[in-house]
């Protein structure tokens, strides 16, 4: 019988992925690779250890991904579910290049300006991610996450918290509230969660590809049950959805090149624009600890009141990120003193989500060199707080206003030499922090893991207010204070996985692979023997 705990679940993977000939180990069975396999780093512990055993089967990043995904998308569906969309950079050694595959849950045309949910699109962003970049069976890949959605999976401290902040919403949806039993249990780590629903779904998707949740019997299955909930959605805007292959912003650093998500992605340009003005004539490394906090603040808020207007320029990403485009950003800044926001009428970006968590992400390489970070998002904390009946699938809210596009990524590598030495993820919080982590470790030194692990702000413009973790240091708070900014708190804002290897991959092996401290996901990796 299948069990969660010992060597079954790779049993399982191997005779999915890959046929046993003789008594030596092949391709697609988990303990193929032998030494350094890569490393996987996700929000959600089970399905790291799927990702761990497809890269130790011989599975490309790519691979690692798409399994890790579909399965936390079972055991961790408040921030990965089917409904909702995201994106990712992927380095592709073998052709030389680094793309990204956005795929965000957009508004269904049939919905408007009224829709209450959006057009699911991890499940066509992670078929294109696999076609593309994949080594191994697409089937294999989603069998994990069946199992583990059929026979059931023990809840991870990582979704149980996320689950206890949100259940009072989720409480007003009958499905919901069945399906993760809501109804007077208490949620307590450990408990066996089952979705018979979401198995059959998986099982479709599975044996007949990802095209059929858009196009085939279970696109008008899906349909008719978002009917249900009362939203409004049509076969039509799920055949049309499509996942789009775009070229990231990039930017030159030294020998290497740093790259981000372009538009429609707001967080890419958000988290591309502050790297690029700390960096500039080494403004970031120069200050100090609340000049630091400062120049992203202000930078970051005039990012966010230029992107609209960027958008509807249509403004190309290497024009985002010109040297006169920073110039411009950068203008009139004080290193001691805040200048005020953008003021009424201008965008309103509020990240305050009152403790829930908004997306997940992961970052998987291999031994080959190729990277795939991905950040997934419902464009709110658990979505529209709806679940589709009879499919177990919990929809994304509409992706409409200041929040639509916050996931986002980075990745640092080399164009001559084909080598990747850094990449990483954010959920659930301003992209600038995540260039805020960037700019720590690859333009001051600082150790990745401290970096991650330090205390974060941020500021949007509107509200013109920094928004800071309690353990911001004192000195800082009064820096800031003193600046003109007026302070707010709030614990845990956003977060990060990553890796850091300064000898670069593939040729140099000594990476460190760190999970978000903050939260309860993990980083595997094998060391090279």
């Amino acid at each position: 019988m299948w069990r969660q705990s010992g060597r079954i679940l790779p049993l399982f993977l191997a005779m999915a992925l890959g046929a046993c000939t003789g008594s030596g180990l092949k391709e697609g069975e988990a303990g193929f690779v032998e030494g350094f396999f890569g490393g996987i780093i996700v929000d959600e512990p089970r399905a790291a250890l799927i990702g761990r055993d497809v890269l130790s089967a011989g599975g490309s990043a790519a691979d690692a991904a798409v399994a890790t995904y579909f399965t936390m998308a079972v055991t961790m569906p408040g921030g990965a579910s089917l409904g909702g969309g995201g994106v990712c950079l992927i380095h592709d050694r073998e052709n030389s290049r680094v793309e990204a595959v956005e795929f965000f849950a957009g508004v269904p045309a049939s919905g408007g300006r009224k829709a209450t949910i959006a057009v699911p699109g991890n499940v066509r962003g992670m078929a294109l991610v696999h076609a593309r970049y994949g080594r191994l069976n697409w089937a294999g890949l989603l069998f994990p996450a069946e199992i583990f959605a059929r026979d059931g999976h023990t809840m991870s401290r990582a979704f149980t918290r996320d689950l206890e902040v949100a259940a009072a919403t989720l409480r007003g949806d009958p499905e919901a509230r069945r399906i993760f039993e809501l109804d007077g249990a208490k949620i307590t780590e450990g408990r066996v969660v089952r979705q018979i629903e979401l198995a059959a779904v998986l099982s479709v998707i599975r044996t007949r590809g990802a095209g059929e949740f858009y196009t085939g019997q279970l696109s008008r299955q899906i349909v008719e049950a978002i009917r249900q909930t009362g939203a409004k959605m049509t076969v039509e805007d799920l055949r049309e959805y499509r996942p789009k292959l775009l070229q990231p912003i990039e930017i030159e650093f030294g020998n290497e090149r740093i790259y981000f998500p372009p538009p429609p992605a707001d967080g890419g340009v958000v988290a591309a624009q502050t790297w690029a003005a700390g960096d500039d004539d080494d403004r970031y490394s120069d200050a100090d600890v609340g000049q630091r906090l400062h120049l992203l603040a202000e930078v970051a808020s005039r990012s966010y009141a230029d992107r609209r207007e960027a958008s509807a320029k249509k403004i190309s990403a290497g024009d985002l990120v010109s040297a006169s485009a920073i110039a411009e950003l950068v203008a009139g800044h004080d290193r001691n003193r805040h200048r005020s926001g953008p003021g009424e009428g201008a965008t309103i970006v509020d990240y305050s989500t009152r403790g829930r968590h908004d997306g997940a992400s992961l970052v998987a390489v291999d031994s080959r060199g190729q990277a795939v970070i991905c950040s997934f998002t419902l464009n709110r904390p658990f979505g529209a707080d709806k679940v589709a009946p009879g499919t177990g699938i919990l929809l994304a809210a509409p992706a409409t206003g200041a929040r639509a596009g916050l996931p986002s990524a980075v990745i640092v590598a080399n164009p001559t030499t084909d080598q990747v030495f850094f990449g990483a993820g954010i959920s659930g919080g301003s992209p600038s922090i995540l260039a805020a982590i960037a700019l720590e470790t690859l333009t001051s030194g600082r150790d990745f893991g401290v970096a991650v692990k330090q205390a974060r702000a941020y500021n949007t413009g509107n509200p013109d207010t920094i928004i800071a973790e309690p353990e911001l240091p004192k000195p800082a708070q009064v820096f800031l204070e003193k600046a003109g900014y007026s302070l707010q708190f709030q614990e845990s804002l956003g977060r990060v996985n990553g890796f850091r290897c300064p000898g670069g991959l593939p040729r140099k092996r000594n990476c460190q692979f760190v999970a978000e401290p903050r939260a309860h996901g993990i980083a595997l990796s094998a060391d090279e023997n």
